[in-house]
């Protein structure tokens, strides 16, 4: 009993986030001056529109489901496609670097930005 209590404690607090992904949406918008949650004919909601840009807003382990929402997102609204990673910690270092390599080897025409919770900036990459 003791052993399983352990285990669904680190669990949990393997799952805690610091912010919902809200927050950092709410911030990203204020510094791009987007609209957040902006629905689309087929019932999707993008995270962020900006003249520029349809954005998808994901901690930075959700790197693969972030890139094809925000290439979807692009294909609905006929913008560059966007993603924010959020970055909580240097765990996710790895998550951003990989993004970066695949977004050139592939040729991926996604903008990347980093928001960065250690030091509350948003870059783009």
């Amino acid at each position: 009993m003791k052993q399983l209590m352990i285990l669904l404690l680190l669990t949990l607090t393997t799952f805690a986030r610091e912010n919902h992904e809200r927050y950092y949406q709410e911030i990203s918008a204020k510094q791009l001056v987007g609209e957040m949650e902006v629905i689309q004919e087929d019932s999707t909601r993008v995270d962020i529109v900006t003249k520029t840009h349809a954005i998808e807003v994901d901690f930075a382990d959700k790197w693969a489901e972030g890139i094809g929402q925000c290439l979807h997102y692009s294909g609905m609204t006929g913008l560059d496609a966007g993603l924010i990673l959020i970055v909580e910690g240097d765990k996710d270092d790895k998550y951003v670097e990989l993004v970066k390599k695949l977004l050139i080897k592939k040729s991926l025409r996604i903008y990347l930005w980093v928001y960065d919770q250690r030091t509350k900036t948003l870059t783009l990459q």
